[in-house]
Order: structure tokens, then C-alpha cells, then sequence
């Protein structure tokens, strides 16, 4: 995982297990995801990115 997200590690004799929170779209910024041709109206249309997405991950390594 890239970026400054919080990370809580744990080192156990034979594994290591790592809980980290990401937050996508921190800004609440609406980011076009995609344009698409509406054929009833005749129109394009935009279609924008989900809001704020947060991440949480549990990783076990042996």
C-alpha cells in the first residue's frame, strides 16, 4: 500500500499481522469516472466517482 496510511503492526515468532486504513477520495472531490450516449434523450451523460471510500485491511504474513 503507497501513500502516509495509518498502519498498526504486530510481530509474532512466526508471523506478522498488519492492520491499515486507506481513505479514497478524501476530498469529496466528484471525479468524472466515465461519459456514456443516453439514446432516449439524445444526450451524453456523465457519471461521476463514489464519494468517500475508506479501505480497512487485515494482513497475516508467515
Amino acid at each position: 500500500m503507497a501513500g502516509n496510511n495509518p498502519r498498526l503492526k504486530e510481530n509474532k515468532p512466526k508471523s506478522t499481522r498488519t492492520w491499515s486504513l486507506d481513505i479514497q477520495n478524501a476530498t469529496n472531490r466528484q471525479n468524472i469516472y466515465g461519459s456514456y450516449f443516453e439514446p432516449m434523450s439524445g444526450e451524453i451523460k456523465t457519471s461521476y466517482q463514489t464519494s468517500i471510500i475508506p479501505i480497512l485491511s487485515y494482513r497475516v504474513e508467515f
